[in-house]
């Protein structure tokens, strides 16, 4: 499930939706690695950036990410970042040369394997608790069930308690 703080930076590409995991912010060693910082970003990037997931980095200044598969990724000494190692890059100066790029996670690959991980519903599931990406939100009529199901409006977008505010005990 995409939690809040992962909707800050979504892009639309030809080829469907992709969300933000992190930023490249500097080369890690002399192998080619790069450091990916998801502080504030993303609450999964220690299950989305993976040996075998294609990841989709876009460099500054590009108009769309370009597909490069994980071959290693751990966890980084800091909080919120991960040490990645991306095929094709292999050595400190290819890696530094991706500083400040964005990296993303296909949706429909996340989809899948989300969908993969959880077991198959009961017929007497209740939608209420159910599991949704905050994009699945979007266009949904809200319904007032303590008013015989009254229609107070449809779902246009979704405010995150970060973008509200910095106090961790709001939300």
């Amino acid at each position: 499930t995409t939690t809040a703080s992962q909707l800050h930076v979504r892009c639309g590409l030809r080829d469907g939706s992709y969300t933000l995991v992190g930023f490249v912010s500097s080369a890690h060693g002399v192998k080619g690695e790069i450091n990916l910082d998801s502080r504030g970003i993303s609450d999964f990037a220690e299950e989305r950036v993976v040996r075998g997931v294609q990841l989709f980095v876009k460099p500054p200044g590009k108009r769309a990410p370009r597909g490069r598969k994980c071959t290693a990724g751990r966890r980084g000494s800091r909080e919120g970042f991960r040490i990645v190692k991306l095929q094709g890059v292999n050595s400190r100066d290819n890696a530094h040369a991706l500083k400040g790029s964005q990296v993303f996670v296909r949706d429909i690959d996340v989809e899948a394997a989300d969908r993969a991980k959880t077991q198959p519903e009961s017929a007497e599931s209740n939608d209420a608790e159910k599991d949704y990406y905050v994009n699945q939100l979007v266009g949904l009529k809200v319904l007032l069930p303590e008013y015989d199901d009254a229609f107070l409006g449809t779902v246009i977008g979704v405010v995150t308690r970060d973008q509200l505010s910095s106090d961790p005990n709001v939300g």
